[in-house]
């Protein structure tokens, strides 16, 4: 755009190539008024617009989606003698199938081919994609065959859209020939496309498979995303495949570059909760701050199993490194956007008194009331109850203890 308002300061006319890179720059930075604006400038410079001219201005409005007048720049490119070429065809079916209107986008694929206009990999593979969108696996199949018997060679693109597609549809012995395919063709997969399959994969428990695809992806300096690592690592958990998981951490540490806290919550995230509260320990004890959202899914996931030991040795281990954080776990749940339940509470409120804060769960068990919260059970009542008995009792013994003493030392010091 400098460059263009540089030309005019400076008395250069534009031709009608600048017109046409101008009116393509503004299309693909999504102002199709302003390339419409130059068009209407052309006649009055003297230049007729020519196919380039009208296939640049119809991907402007074709990219902003404005349906009706793409269909009105087709019928003026009409009039003007030029018809629909391979680029036209291209942008309108690329236009429907990411509005959605896949049986327009095929209708045009169709016209198009009947027109004597030869179809190239990207309008294969446009097509490809918007047909596996609209879970149309079969033929969007259909036209990957068509493609191969014209002898258009796929695309990484191409090969990845039809295995997307697959991977929608359920169909993981297709996408796993498909990507083999693909390899044996000599196209090397990307990230997009070793994600899907480890995705699929996984989730067809494909587990030996799979960790050996993704083995050959990190090899090739892929590294996976957050959400495909939780994948993995909840299938790992499911099939106790411990040595994977660990291997998996490591690669997020070593290769990802992921920092304790943000491991574990994808450790969280992926149903790992005992390798979350090791890392967690880990980032205490190496200074990070405690991440208490993540805390708390812990917690919840101990209480929920029963398992209260563990629940109470990772809180001891924060009143030793993390001081008054115990205290602060539950209280902080608003802030994380945690809305504390019957369960919840009562859960929080049992472990507090197996640590021996009974003052906390009483408070835990006034709040829960406050909120119309009723326990069904009376144990935690009594359990709350008891341990406050409990404390009460051992303060009388100490108090008794220093009164006897001081009894002791007053007497001496009389005697003396």
């Amino acid at each position: 755009m400098k460059v263009y308002d540089d030309m005019e300061e400076n008395g250069c006319q534009p031709d009608l190539w600048t017109y046409n890179a101008m009116i393509s720059m503004y299309g693909r930075c999504g102002l199709p008024g302003k390339a419409y604006q130059l068009f209407n400038e052309l006649e009055s410079k003297g230049f007729l617009a020519d196919a380039v001219t009208c296939n640049s201005l119809l991907y402007a409005f074709a990219r902003d989606g404005n349906v009706e007048k793409v269909k009105e720049i087709c019928e003026e490119m009409v009039k003007m003698g030029f018809g629909k070429d391979e680029m036209t065809y291209n942008t309108m079916i690329h236009m429907y199938g990411k509005r959605g209107k896949h049986d327009l986008a095929f209708k045009l694929y169709r016209d198009m081919k009947l027109s004597g206009r030869n179809p190239d990999a990207i309008t294969y593979t446009v097509l490809i994609d918007s047909l596996g969108k609209a879970n149309k696996i079969t033929e969007a199949a259909n036209v990957m065959s068509e493609m191969l018997d014209t002898g258009v060679k796929p695309t990484l693109w191409t090969y990845s859209a039809l295995i997307c597609g697959y991977a929608k549809a359920g169909k993981q012995v297709e996408a796993q020939e498909t990507f083999e395919c693909m390899v044996k063709s000599g196209i090397k997969p990307d990230l997009l496309a070793y994600s899907v399959m480890l995705d699929i994969l996984f989730k067809f428990n494909e587990t030996k498979k799979a960790m050996t695809l993704y083995r050959e992806m990190v090899h090739g300096g892929f590294l996976p995303n957050n959400g495909l690592s939780q994948v993995m690592l909840r299938v790992l958990r499911r099939e106790n495949k411990f040595d994977a998981i660990e291997k998996v951490i490591r690669d997020m540490e070593l290769l990802c570059g992921m920092n304790p806290q943000v491991i574990s919550s994808v450790l969280l995230k992926g149903e790992c909760y005992d390798h979350a509260a090791k890392i967690l320990r880990l980032a205490i004890s190496n200074g990070y701050e405690l991440d208490r959202e993540n805390l708390l899914t812990i917690l919840s996931s101990y209480s929920s199993s029963g398992r209260h030991s563990e629940a109470c040795e990772l809180l001891e281990f924060l009143k030793e490194h993390a001081p008054g954080s115990h205290q602060l776990v539950f209280f902080d749940m608003r802030f994380v956007g945690v809305a504390p339940s019957e369960h919840l509470y009562q859960s929080m409120a049992c472990i507090y008194c197996k640590m021996g804060f009974p003052e906390i769960a009483h408070h835990l068990i006034e709040q829960a009331e406050s909120k119309g919260i009723q326990f069904d059970s009376v144990s935690i009542y009594v359990n709350v109850r008891r341990q406050r008995r409990k404390g009460k009792k051992k303060l009388k013994i100490r108090i008794k203890i220093i009164f006897f003493y001081s009894q002791q030392i007053s007497a001496r010091r009389f005697r003396t």
